[in-house]
C-alpha cells in the first residue's frame, strides 16, 4: 500500500483503528510527494515505543543515566513531528528518574547558542538534536562565537536526512569529539510512523568499515553509494525489500500501515551478515565495540539501509523542495517569456560542507541570460517556495539567504537538457 492507494482513497477517520480518531492522542502534518499536506494521528502505542528507542539512545549511548544531561531540541516545534515527538518522548524518559533537562529553542541558531552559554556550564554534558545541516550551522556558529564544545562534552542526535562520514568527522572534529561510535547518532523518522530505526554502535561500525570500499558497498548494498544505515527492532517495524529496490514496513501506528511503500529505497542486512562484512574488512566487530564501552549492549539485531526517496524530492536543511513549487515560479508572468519550464534541482555542499540548492534553469530560444534577470528568476522561486512550502518557510525563518538556490542560466537546448525519454527535474547527489 501507499499514499496513493491507501491514504488518499478513504476518509482520515476510516484509516484509524476502528475507523474513530477521537482515540488518536495526537496529530501531526507532512508534505505530501506534490507539498500538499497530510495530517497524521498516533495513538498511545506509537509514543511508547518511540519512548523505548529514545531512552535506549540516550542511556546506552549518551550516558544519560549516569550524566546531568541538558538536552537542546532544535527541530522546529510546531505541527511537524520531529521537534513535538522529541520533546513529548523525552519529557517522559526525563520523569522516570533520568539526570535530564530539556530545552526547546526550535531551530533558531542564535536562541540555541545562547542556552549553550548561559546554561550549558551546569551540566555534565549538552546533547543537541535536529537536521544534521542546521545542527552543523549551529557547531560552526559556536565556534566563530569561540565557544570550546568540547568543554561541554557535546553530544548530537539527528533526523530528516542522511549524510556522509566525511561530514559526521568534519562534526566530530569541530565537537573535539573522542569517540566515532557515540558522539553523534542519527535517526530514521518519518510523520507516517514516527522513529523507525537509530544508529547505533554497531550500525556506524559498519558504515564506517565498507564507507570508502566500492567494492565491498557493491557487494552488500548492490550499489557503490553509501546509504544510511539504522539499527530496528522487527518486533515494533518490520521491513521488507521488494524487486524493485523499494522499502515496505509493517506498523502499528495511528493509522494500521501495512507493507506500506515509503518511497525510500534500500534493503535489510542481518545481524551476522554485518559482523561477517565488518570482520572482512579488518578490525573486527566484537574488538571496535570493546574499545568503544567494555559493558556496551549488543542486541545483535538488523539494520535497514536506505538511499533515500525515489520520488521527485530534494531536501535542503530537512525540508522537502518539489518540483512543482519551481514549475510554479517559472509560470510567473514576470518571467515566463524568459524560461523554457524546464530545469533541474539539487542540493549540493559548499567546501564547508554547508547544503546548498542548485538550479540550472533552460532560457526560451534566443533570450541571453543577464544578471538582473537571474536575480528576478531567483526572486520568484524564493517568494514561490516560501508561499506554497511550509518546511521551506520554517528554513528561511532560520537560516534566511542561506536557503536561497543558486541559479545557473543554461541557453535553449543545453546538453543537460537533451530528453531522452522524459525530462529528469531533480538529479540526486552522493550523500
Amino acid at each position: 500500500i501507499d499514499k496513493k492507494n491507501y491514504l488518499k482513497v478513504y476518509p482520515l477517520s476510516e484509516l484509524c483503528w476502528d475507523g474513530d480518531m477521537t482515540k488518536m492522542n495526537v496529530i501531526s502534518v507532512s508534505s505530501g510527494s506534490t507539498g500538499q499536506p497530510f495530517f497524521w494521528p498516533r495513538d498511545i502505542w506509537q509514543e511508547k515505543e518511540v519512548d523505548h528507542l529514545y531512552e535506549l539512545t540516550m542511556r546506552e549511548f549518551f550516558d544519560v543515566d549516569k550524566r546531568h544531561s541538558l538536552v537542546i531540541i532544535a527541530f522546529a516545534i510546531g505541527m511537524y513531528i520531529a521537534g513535538p515527538f522529541t520533546f513529548a518522548s523525552l519529557l517522559r524518559i526525563g520523569q522516570k528518574g533520568y539526570p535530564l533537562s530539556i530545552t526547546t529553542p526550535s531551530n533558531d541558531i542564535s536562541a540555541v547558542l545562547r542556552v549553550v552559554e548561559n546554561v550549558g556550564k551546569n551540566f555534565d554534558q549538552v546533547i543537541i538534536g535536529g537536521y544534521p545541516p542546521l545542527v552543523k550551522d549551529i557547531i560552526d556558529a559556536g565556534v566563530r562565537e569561540s565557544i570550546d564544545w568540547s568543554s561541554f562534552n557535546t553530544k548530537l542526535f539527528f533526523g530528516g536526512e542522511g549524510f556522509s562520514e566525511k561530514w559526521r568527522d568534519y562534526v566530530h572534529a569541530r565537537l573535539g569529539a573522542k569517540s566515532d561510535l557515540a558522539t553523534t547518532i542519527n535517526m530514521y523518522g518519518t510523520a507516517d510512523a514516527a522513529l523507525l530505526g537509530i544508529e547505533t554502535p554497531v550500525s556506524i561500525a559498519f558504515r564506517r568499515a565498507v564507507a570508502s570500499n566500492n567494492k565491498v558497498l557493491q557487494s552488500v548494498f548492490n550499489s557503490e553509494r553509501l546509504p544510511s544505515i539504522v539499527t530496528y527492532n522487527p518486533l515494533m517495524k518490520y521491513f521488507e525489500k521488494l524487486e524493485d529496490d523499494n522499502l515496505v514496513f509493517t506498523s502499528s501506528s495511528g493509522i494500521p500501515l501495512i507493507r506500506y511503500r515509503i518511497g525510500d529505497v534500500g534493503g535489510v542486512v542481518g545481524y551476522e551478515n554485518i559482523k561477517k562484512t565488518v570482520d572482512s574488512v579488518g578490525g573486527g566487530l566484537v574488538s571496535v565495540l570493546t574499545k568503544f564501552k567494555k559493558k556496551h549492549t549488543n542486541w545483535k539485531l538488523p539494520v535497514v539501509y536506505l538511499f533515500g526517496r525515489d520520488d521527485f524530492t530534494v531536501q535542503l536543511y530537512g525540508a522537502n523542495v518539489y518540483p512543482e513549487n519551481i514549475k510554479e515560479a517559472l509560470e510567473d508572468k514576470r518571467i515566463s517569456g524568459l524560461v523554457s519550464g524546464k530545469f533541474i534541482l539539487t542540493t549540493k555542499h559548499r567546501n564547508n560542507m554547508t547544503p546548498l540548492l542548485d538550479m540550472k534553469i533552460e532560457l526560451s530560444s534566443g533570450i541571453i541570460g543577464e544578471k538582473s534577470m537571474m536575480t528576478l528568476i531567483k526572486k520568484a522561486i524564493v517568494q514561490t517556495l516560501r508561499k506554497r512550502n511550509s518546511e521551506y518557510e520554517v528554513i528561511y525563518q532560520t537560516i534566511n539567504k542561506k536557503a536561497e538556490p543558486i541559479v545557473h542560466l543554461l541557453p535553449y537546448a543545453h546538453k543537460d537538457f537533451k530528453i531522452h525519454i522524459k525530462h529528469s527535474w531533480v538529479h540526486k547527489t552522493k550523500v
